[in-house]
């Protein structure tokens, strides 16, 4: 995967002996906005706080590259991951056409977490 070895700070996959069990795929951008392209946790590592966890060691990361602000983007239909980002603090809304005509996106958006702040 090309943006693991482009952003090898804020690409992070979680493995355990029976092998990978998540990832977060992510960057900081030049305007100072940590973003999330992906993060999925595999089924039976689910409700484990493996997601959160993933997220506050992107947010530290995100953090020692000075990023300001946090953002991610769903599907409107994924409302696992709406609901999950809600946890988190992130705010939600619909913007239409974000991902090109009639192809509606679930944009979450929240400010970057005090340091040391717990997910």
């Amino acid at each position: 995967m090309t943006l693991v070895h482009e952003f090898p700070s804020t690409c992070l996959v979680a493995r355990a002996d029976d092998g990978v069990r998540g990832y977060l795929l992510g960057f900081v951008t030049p305007t100072g906005t940590g973003y999330v392209h992906l993060i999925a946790t595999r089924d039976d590592a689910r409700g484990t706080g493996l997601g959160r966890r993933l997220w506050g060691a992107f947010t530290d990361a995100a953090r020692r590259q000075s990023a300001q602000r946090l953002k991610a983007i769903t599907s409107v239909q994924n409302t696992g991951s709406i609901a999950f980002h809600r946890s988190l603090g992130f705010t939600a809304r619909i913007v239409e056409d974000y991902d090109g005509p009639g192809r509606p996106m679930v944009v979450f958006d929240r400010l970057l977490p005090a340091e040391g702040a717990v997910w």
